[in-house]
């Protein structure tokens, strides 16, 4: 899925060639392996278009290895780099 992360930087990119930051997501996935929510933890990008992005990408995913529904929701944090 990095690609589909990366397009949202590098198209506002674009707009202003020195942004750079890292984009702290927290990701919820559910027993049928789709995404049920994600937020922005922390963010030193400072940048709404390229987090508003970001949100909507992972929020159409649903390739997640389906687990045990008695198991409940997964949550996990993923760091996203831009510009180092």
């Amino acid at each position: 899925h990095v690609p589909a992360v990366r397009y949202c930087y590098e198209r506002e990119l674009k707009r202003n060639p020195n942004l750079k930051g890292k984009v702290s997501v927290r990701i919820t996935v559910g027993p049928d392996g789709a995404v049920k929510d994600a937020a922005i933890v922390s963010s030193t990008l400072n940048n709404e278009r390229v987090e508003r992005c970001i949100l909507a990408r992972i929020r159409l995913w649903k390739d997640f290895k389906p687990i045990d529904p008695s198991e409940g929701d997964v949550t996990f944090r993923q760091v996203y780099a831009f510009g180092y």
